[in-house]
């Protein structure tokens, strides 16, 4: 047994851009706001020599979470907006329809 499936392709469109593109935009933003704080700034109690080196790194680290869920989410944007350009494709839609659609996904 065949059943249709309908693929709402303005559906996946919308999700790429609207959501996953722009959680992309907000985890490469994000990266940028995670404050450098000064080793001056964590006084002279005992004990807290390495407070300074311990808060960078741990702010690199999680600078590299947010660029690698930037780029995670990017690439599933990229796999949406690619899977749209074969269904309208399929579907016979127009060539500029496809370069649109094309120049969304390189842009």
């Amino acid at each position: 047994m065949c059943d249709d499936v309908t693929i709402d392709t303005d559906v996946l469109e919308t999700d790429a851009t609207e959501i996953w593109g722009d959680a992309s935009e907000v985890m490469a933003s994000a990266k940028n706001e995670i404050p450098a704080i000064p080793a001056s700034a964590f006084g002279m109690v005992p004990g807290m020599s390495e407070a300074p080196n311990l808060y960078q790194s741990s702010r690199e680290a999680l600078q590299e979470y947010y660029e690698t869920g930037s780029e995670e989410f990017s690439n599933f944007k990229d796999l949406l907006l690619k899977t749209v350009i074969a269904y309208k494709a399929a579907e016979g839609a127009s060539q500029e329809e496809i370069e649109s659609l094309k120049k969304e996904l390189d842009g």
